[in-house]
């Protein structure tokens, strides 16, 4: 099977685009899977969040995801708070709205990406196109009332796109973010691709894992272990080198650390030669041969 290849890029320049109308307020990215183990939705606070090293990890911990076979979404509007004890991410975790959005199914009669052309921002998804349209000021929507008014506008512009989409008005919802994988056919991945907007397009500088270890994958993955998000190998995985590895936050943590120690003193390079012995049944844990 080939997956196609993930790209921080599209993810950073849709997020930055989507979430520049906003001084404040906390992006939700939600992971969600048939078929693997449930993974935990994560909260962002913004703007620092899509800033520099932060951005940088925000976006490969995306990309970690969608390479585990995670479809992988953000909420369109930002929360106002994390979710904790009495206060989940719902509707009433919306207070502002900064723009209007489409899910334009390739399956409805007459779509195609021409009918948004007048979009800022469309997403190919794999199976059709996202549309957004950003407002010249964000709506304030503190209460029902004001978000039901903004829900009904919503699809009001919806149908005057074209009629018979998704019903995906409400105000909490959850859309796909470009540079990752529609894995709604877990044998055939599909790439979602930013086709307009995000303009600016950031450059990362090389991370010390990837530099001593020699593979670019391993950004991503470290992203999600920091955020405690990998869990347990099952099986535990058996190394060549007769070591087990069975927390897999802490084998990335670790090899981190390992570069970190290398950098600071060559002396410490054995910790660097275990990580690279152990590193390819890891990887093939995920990735297969």
């Amino acid at each position: 099977m080939a997956i196609p290849a993930t790209d921080a890029g599209q993810a950073i320049a849709f997020l930055r685009h989507l979430f520049k109308p906003y001084s404040d307020g906390f992006i939700e990215i939600r992971p969600l899977s048939k078929v693997k183990p449930h993974a935990n939705r994560t909260t962002y606070r913004l703007p620092h969040c899509l800033k520099g090293e932060e951005g940088q990890a925000l976006t490969q911990h995306i990309m970690s995801l969608a390479m585990r076979g995670y479809d992988v979404y953000c909420g369109v509007c930002p929360r106002v708070a994390p979710p904790g004890p009495g206060r989940k991410l719902g509707k009433d975790s919306i207070e502002q709205v900064g723009c209007v959005w489409i899910d334009l199914d390739a399956k409805v009669p007459g779509s195609s990406q021409d009918l948004l052309d007048g979009c800022d921002i469309v997403i190919h998804t794999g199976n059709g196109w996202h549309g957004y349209v950003m407002l010249p000021a964000v709506a304030n929507c503190r209460n029902t009332k004001d978000r039901t008014a903004i829900e009904a506008k919503i699809r009001s512009w919806q149908n005057s796109i074209i009629l018979g989409t998704d019903p995906v008005g409400n105000v909490d919802r959850i859309m796909r973010i470009p540079g990752t994988l529609n894995w709604k056919n877990p044998d055939e991945p599909k790439a979602v691709t930013l086709l307009k907007g995000g303009a600016m397009r950031p450059t990362h500088k090389e991370s010390l894992i990837v530099r001593h270890l020699k593979d670019g994958r391993l950004d991503a993955l470290l992203a999600s272990a920091k955020q405690g998000q990998l869990g347990r190998a099952i099986p535990r995985i058996r190394h060549a080198s007769g070591r087990i590895t069975d927390l897999l936050d802490v084998f990335f943590l670790e090899a981190e650390e390992a570069c970190q120690a290398f950098e600071s003193n060559a002396a410490w390079e054995y910790r660097l030669d275990i990580v690279r012995a152990d590193l390819p049944e890891i990887m093939e844990y995920y990735f297969g041969s």
